[in-house]
């Protein structure tokens, strides 16, 4: 990966990571630092949603430092999620989640403390693999939005084909993230026209709440 044309290829500001992060996984941490993610990933549907990169500014913490527990401590999460590391936080209309390497395995998850039933959700494998899949569904959106037309079920088909191309192990259980947002969008209970646009343009950032 040449951070060079990893930027050229963004269009829009990365964000870089701390090169004293010494919890990181020295792959991810390499390329945290030479490389970064987009400041700002935008998902327009029906269910908008934005994962902001901004933690990588800071010195990275556990997911369970970020969290209250109040009364419903779970010592077994708790231990489990204090190797999770806040890379990335998920903004949504009715609620908030996390994105986090394991500091073991260095695998990417997104993390939402408010399910009771699977809260830790695989995302990829390492956070390279991560980079670049937003990266290909940035450029689908792109692609499949150039001539203003809406993306049909064959082009969510193309997408699911390129991000497991990618990443195979990211479509092996249908509730990790990325299988989950394609089935999520193909389901369109109202029957409203099939939409999803992916950017990493700041300008089109708003509060979610």
């Amino acid at each position: 990966m040449q951070p060079d044309a990893w930027a050229r290829d963004w269009c829009h500001p990365l964000v870089r990571g701390c090169s004293d992060d010494g919890r990181v996984p020295a792959a991810a941490r390499d390329f945290l630092v030479s490389c970064g993610l987009p400041r700002v990933v935008i998902f327009e549907w029906r269910n908008a949603f934005e994962l902001s990169f901004t933690p990588l500014e800071k010195a990275l913490v556990p997911y369970d430092a970020i969290i209250g527990w109040g009364d419903f401590y779970d010592e077994a999460r708790d231990r489990d999620w204090s190797h999770q590391l806040v890379v990335g936080e998920e903004e949504f209309c009715n609620g908030h989640a996390s994105i986090c390497i394991q500091e073991q395995d260095g695998t990417v998850n997104r993390l939402d403390c408010e399910l009771d039933k699977n809260p830790n959700c695989f995302v990829n494998s390492n956070v390279e693999l991560f980079g670049k899949s937003l990266l290909s569904a940035q450029r689908w959106s792109a692609s499949v939005h150039a001539d203003g037309a809406l993306p049909s079920v064959e082009s969510f088909e193309l997408l699911r084909s390129e991000l497991k191309r990618l990443d195979p192990r990211a479509f092996e259980d249908e509730r990790s993230f990325w299988p989950s947002l394609i089935e999520c969008v193909l389901e369109n209970p109202d029957g409203d026209p099939l939409e999803l646009q992916i950017t990493s343009d700041p300008t089109r950032s708003m509060p979610r709440f």
